[in-house]
């Protein structure tokens, strides 16, 4: 047997197979046409070109009608199968309805995040998807790197200079207030810059990292804080402070909820500093129906998050 060449689709015109269907259906040059809406000579045009590709007759004349040929009739279901396949494939996609969504997403995120925003979001969740699962994970430092490689289908947090091929969408602020116990010496004196940098600091990296924001604003300023300890939780760091002369300077909207209850005091670090949180995902996720449900069942959600409270009043 010969050695059989490719077939270059790139060469055909692949609407020759639409009408190679109406053809092997119908068995009827006219019907044909009116089938594929063309005109009866564009459709014999078009059954000489398949005759010329195929080698074959196809349709030919059997007294005042048209009959397959057995290549023809071999081809017919083939044919058909091959249309109704790219029909579903080209057909616009259904109703999405979140109630019958079973999926599960992979989200990267804090405990802050979790604490302010993914607590009022398991609450609509249950009522309009109770079959989808969240599944946080804890920040990692190569947040991106996990979403490009669909480890993770999003994340939470704050971002900077992101890749093109990173989409983002805002969706609260927050800002940094400043942790002591009640009765704290630093509390008998205003919260100077310097007095601020030489309190016991407990430094919270979700990420790993030495720093933070506020270390390096205090770099600008040619200060450096003293950490005494480093933890992993924004949650846990309210309850160190709460048993020692530590200081945290952490999220407004986790220190108003936890102050109250730990006996802490709220102060306005002397560097002040509002930032903003971010879900961000790869693109490949932009136009799919249930992760666009998820993001703007977020955002709506965000949207509703209580206004930060105004600062607190300076020490006297």
């Amino acid at each position: 047997m010969g050695y059989m060449h490719p077939v270059q689709l790139s060469s055909i015109d692949t609407n020759l197979l639409v009408v190679l269907d109406a053809l092997l259906q119908e068995g009827h040059v006219g019907r044909a046409s009116k089938r594929v809406a063309l005109s009866p000579s564009a459709t014999s045009h078009a059954l000489a070109r398949l005759r010329e590709l195929l080698g074959d007759e196809l349709l030919v004349r059997a007294g005042r009608q048209l009959v397959l040929t057995p290549r023809a009739i071999a081809l017919a279901p083939q044919v058909r199968q091959l249309m109704e396949q790219m029909e579903r494939i080209l057909r616009p996609a259904e109703s999405f309805h979140p109630a019958k969504l079973e999926h599960t997403f992979r989200v990267l995120t804090t405990d802050h995040i979790e604490f302010v925003l993914l607590r009022p979001l398991d609450r609509f969740l249950t009522d309009e998807a109770p079959r989808v699962i969240l599944h946080n994970r804890p920040m990692v430092p190569d947040a991106v790197e996990e979403l490009r490689g669909g480890r993770a289908d999003l994340a939470f947090g704050v971002f900077t200079d992101l890749p093109d091929d990173i989409s983002s969408q805002e969706l609260f602020k927050d800002r940094f207030v400043t942790l002591v116990r009640e009765g704290h010496p630093v509390l008998a004196r205003p919260l100077t810059l310097k007095r601020f940098a030489e309190l016991d600091h407990v430094l919270v990296a979700p990420r790993g990292t030495a720093t933070s924001r506020m270390d390096l604003l205090l770099a600008e300023r040619n200060l450096k804080r003293r950490v005494v300890r480093t933890l992993g939780s924004f949650l846990s760091a309210p309850f160190f402070v709460a048993q020692s002369d530590h200081a945290v300077t952490l999220s407004a909207r986790i220190a108003d909820a936890l102050a109250p209850l730990l006996g802490l005091r709220v102060l306005e670090p002397p560097i002040a500093y509002e930032y903003t949180l971010t879900q961000i995902w790869h693109r490949r996720w932009d136009a799919d129906p249930a992760h666009a449900w998820l993001r703007q069942l977020t955002a709506r959600v965000a949207s509703g998050l209580p206004a930060l409270r105004p600062k607190a009043a300076k020490l006297p």
